[in-house]
């Protein structure tokens, strides 16, 4: 049985950290980069790869929370 809580959690915690990933790369871009919108492309394959990393190392506890429910 799959826990409503556990998906909730999980899309919450993708959200934060989309936003906190484009946050991140607004706050560490150049000045020069915060002005035209050029190179958009790499800035939306940085977001993803660094939301997919995170989302890997904070697998591992919500994979030991579901492992209670078997």
């Amino acid at each position: 049985m799959v826990d409503v809580f556990l998906i909730v959690i999980t899309s919450i915690i993708a959200a934060g950290l989309v936003g906190l990933n484009i946050y991140m790369l607004i706050y560490y871009s150049h000045p020069d980069d915060k002005t035209n919108c050029t190179a958009w492309v790499a800035k939306v394959f940085v977001v993803f790869s660094m939301t997919l990393s995170w989302m890997q190392v904070l697998m591992l506890p919500l994979d030991v929370a579901n492992q209670s429910y078997l």
